[in-house]
This record gives C-alpha cells, structure tokens and sequence, in this order.
C-alpha cells in the first residue's frame, strides 16, 4: 500500500493511503499567497434609506485604509426578520492566519466606531413574542340594574 505523509495544521503528521487522497479534493495552504475574505454584519431594520447609502463606502475607506488589504465589495445583501444584512468582500494580502486575524479585527473595531459615529445601530438577534388578545363582549348597563355590577366586573 503507498501512503503519503501529511503535516496538519495542528501540527501533527497524518498518514494517509494515496488512493484515499485521489478521492479527495486537498486544499495546499502553503503555496497560498493571500487569503479572500467574506463577512457579514447587520444594522437595524428602523436604519433610513440614506444612512443605508452611506454604509457601502465607509466599509470601502475603512478596508482601504486599514492596509494589507484590498477592497472588493460591500452591498446591502439581504432582508431579515431582525436585520438588514451586508455582505463585504475583500482580499488578505498574507496567507498568514494571525495577521488576516488581526486585520479582520481592527476592520470590525472600526465599522462599529463608524456606525456609532453615524448613528447607525448594529442589529442584535431578538425574538419578537405576541400574546394572544382576549376580546370579552360588552354590554350597555346604562340603563339596567346590573350598572353597578359591570363598573365592579372591569375594576377586578
């Protein structure tokens, strides 16, 4: 049986039958050069149309001038229940986890700072739970005995 020998990213080494790797699709993250990255963020579904425009380009300034990496695309994606979704897209120049990490964290610290600035709120998850409403039938007592009996019922 031949066998190829492969480093983890966890470092360990794995020793694999090379008819298993003929079926499998390997993903070889040593040659990568640099990494592209998608992700998500929500703002509030009450956010107005021209404070919506706005987002696209600060997302733009502030990928841009993060550095080490270059802008590709932000857009209003999608309509939630709680949230209105973006979708920016940009490239790591590094094929380094921790510094794309880094990156992608100061990116993230610098849209909320933006959002704040813009009076824009980021949207949190939140459930919405409506009672069912008791309708109880009325009468006029105005005019009867039983008055003083109904003033007694809504007061209880």
């Amino acid at each position: 049986m031949k066998t190829t020998r492969i480093r983890s990213l966890s470092g360990e080494q794995i020793v694999c039958a090379n008819a298993q790797l003929l079926q499998q699709t390997i993903h070889n993250y040593k040659r990568m050069q640099t990494r592209r990255i998608v992700f998500t963020f929500g703002v509030a579904t009450a956010t107005p149309p021209e404070k919506l425009r706005l987002i696209g380009d600060m997302v733009k300034k502030i990928i841009t001038d993060v550095g080490e990496t270059q802008f590709d695309r932000a857009h209003l994606l999608a309509f939630g229940q709680d949230r209105l979704t973006y979708e920016v897209v940009h490239i790591v120049n590094t094929a380094d986890y921790n510094k794309y990490m880094d990156i992608q964290q100061e990116i993230n610290i610098r849209i909320i700072e933006k959002l704040i600035e813009n009076d824009i709120e980021l949207a949190l998850p939140s459930l919405v739970v409506r009672a069912p409403v008791q309708v109880e039938e009325t009468r006029d007592y105005s005019n009867t005995a039983d008055a003083k009996n109904a003033d007694k019922r809504v007061m209880q």
